[in-house]
Formats: C-alpha cells, structure tokens, sequence
C-alpha cells in the first residue's frame, strides 16, 4: 500500500447497530492503520474484540457521536488534520504505529487459525476467516 492510512468506509452508518465486514478487516489483516467510518462505537467494539486502534496518535472520540452529521463532521476534520502532516510526523507515526499494526495481524492471524475457539467473536463480524 502506498497510503499511510487506510479511510474505512463500512456498510452501515446511519443505523444503530455494529456491523463489521471485510472492509474492516483487510486493513488489519495487511497491518495498516485505518480510521473507521461506521456507526457508533464500532471502534469500541472492536478494542472490547481485542484489537488494538489509534487513539494514541489521534483523538477517537468520533465513534462516540450519536449524530451522524457530527459524527461525519468529525472524520473529515480528522482526514484534514492527517493529511496535513509533514514528513517528519509521518515518518515518526509510522515508527510508533507499529507494534499495534503488529498486535493486530497477530490476532487475526491466531483467530484465523483457530476458527472454533473464536466462532463467538467472528459472529461479532459479517465476515469469514
């Protein structure tokens, strides 16, 4: 990927329930850092799934937001803010973002292999490993 940050756009937004799928998945599964556009608390549900996210290097608090226009508003200011970054700052995020991309491929790949233990958490997902 030639990206430093994957923009994900999930199936749902408007509804109230999580729904993850594979558009979530690819990026973790390759070990690229994604934001995450999709209903509330999708990113909270995914950390409670163990994933580790990106709250260290920018504010999440986005997932949080009831309102889908505010919610919205909040991305893209995100995307701004991001795509604002000088080399320097790039350089250095892709340094320290490491060993959470690495902590991610690691459990898709331990859940991968061991289907049956992880059946519950894949229901969590519109996904199959």
């Amino acid at each position: 990927m030639t990206s430093a940050i994957s923009v994900v756009t999930e199936t749902y937004f408007f509804e109230d329930s999580i729904h993850l799928t594979e558009k979530t998945m690819v990026p973790i599964s390759f070990g690229h850092p994604f934001i995450l556009v999709s209903t509330p608390n999708s990113l909270a549900h995914l950390r409670k799934l163990g994933f580790r996210t990106f709250e260290k290097f920018w504010s999440e608090d986005y997932d949080q937001i009831k309102d889908h226009a505010k919610r919205m508003m909040c991305i893209l200011e995100l995307i701004q803010n991001i795509s604002k970054w000088n080399s320097k700052k790039l350089k250095k995020f892709v340094n320290e973002v490491r060993p959470i991309l690495e902590h991610n491929t690691n459990l898709i790949k331990h859940i991968g292999e061991d289907r049956e233990a992880h059946s519950e958490m894949m229901k969590s997902f519109n996904y199959t490993l």
